[in-house]
């Protein structure tokens, strides 16, 4: 499972960096492409993570990490609809994704660090 949410998270990654590179209006492909492998690799991330707490003893730091990483998912799909929509202040919502992206790599590496995807 692991090799799948790094892959996951990898092409999802270099998609989205190569969106970026061909500008705006942005390819419709790989726009999409990006869009759905995000999703897809949420979805089981998702239900990877239920399953973990469900059956797991709880303790905060975990909990923590999960709850952070929440929200930058949240924080990337709204900042990336919003780019795309084209309507908002591009430079502000460049910046969140990408914070948004290196905040959720922190929280990877510390769910990875405590043992939650072996």
């Amino acid at each position: 499972m692991l090799i799948f949410f790094g892959g996951a998270f990898a092409l999802t990654l270099g998609l989205g960096f190569w969106v970026g590179r061909t500008g705006k209006p942005y390819n419709g492909v790989l726009f999409n492409l990006h869009k759905l492998l995000a999703l897809g690799a949420v979805i089981a991330a998702a239900i990877s993570i239920y399953n973990f707490v469900t059956t797991a003893p709880g303790d905060a730091p975990r909990y923590l990490l999960f709850g952070v990483g929440g929200v930058c998912v949240l924080a990337l799909f709204v900042s990336g609809a919003l780019m795309s929509a084209g309507k908002s202040n591009q430079t502000a919502l460049r910046a969140l994704h990408r914070i948004g992206v290196v905040i959720i790599i922190i929280a990877i590496a510390g769910m990875l660090f405590a043992g939650t995807f072996a």
